[in-house]
């Protein structure tokens, strides 16, 4: 959910299955994203301001697989479900489609005209989302290089973003400080929730869809909050 900001120059401890392990370091500066790898329970993926892209087994505790070709920090990381597969969102601009086993990028995705911010898949993993600091929301299928539909809201600088499972739903946080629900049949806003006090960093959804989840950094040390939001009325249930 959004981005997950660590460094891991030194080496870590990390509760594997239950277990205490000691983590190396696989990055040289600041992590900005992980996500697992659909049918590899034991693997995640790890990316950030070096650029590379790691996968790591935590049962083998190895690195499995890097990836080098983004030209600046990677800012998401999403699992493709099916496929074996990881896209990353960068700040260069692109996405990039990596598969385990494969040492080059399977697939370069272009059309943000600035970093992109958000990414999402939905769960059969044919079709996922981006968003940007170009206040663009797209569409796209895997393996297209460009995207199928694409929206703009100016100053919706987007943070976050999720599929809502069962649905043609897309939830959207930005830097405008709003909530938007997306129709993807029509690329279309379907629901805004109201404004939050502080900018939404990262936003999630509960299994049944009722329930949104918003966190923020705050600013000056105020404001840092997890946030539940009542999907049906748009009201606020608690802040953590």
């Amino acid at each position: 959910m959004g981005k997950v900001e660590s460094r891991m120059a030194r080496p870590e401890s990390v509760d594997v299955h239950g277990g205490m392990a000691l983590a190396p370091s696989v990055h040289t500066d600041a992590v900005l994203a992980v996500a697992g790898v659909a049918g590899q329970p034991s693997v995640v993926v790890s990316a950030g301001l070096d650029k590379d892209i790691v996968a790591y087994d935590l049962d083998r505790q190895s690195i499995i697989q890097r990836w080098a070709g983004h030209d600046r920090a990677v800012t998401q990381l999403v699992s493709l479900a099916k496929q074996q597969s990881v896209l990353s969102a960068s700040r260069d601009k692109s996405i990039r489609q990596w598969t385990i086993g494969q040492a080059e990028c399977k697939m370069t995705y272009e059309g943000h005209e600035m970093a992109v911010t958000g990414l999402a898949a939905m769960p059969g993993g044919e079709v996922f989302a981006s968003g940007s600091r170009d206040g663009v929301v797209s569409l796209w299928r895997t393996g297209t290089a460009r995207p199928t539909q694409s929206q703009k809201i100016n100053r919706n600088v987007v943070t976050s973003m999720q599929f809502i499972e069962g649905e043609s739903a897309l939830l959207q946080a930005g830097e405008d400080k709003q909530l938007r629900v997306w129709d993807t049949r029509t690329l279309r806003v379907a629901q805004t929730l109201p404004p939050h006090q502080y900018i939404q960093s990262s936003c999630a959804v509960s299994p049944d869809g009722s329930t949104f989840l918003t966190s923020s950094n705050g600013f000056n040390g105020q404001g840092c909050v997890a946030t539940t939001w009542d999907r049906r009325t748009g009201k606020r249930l608690a802040d953590f």
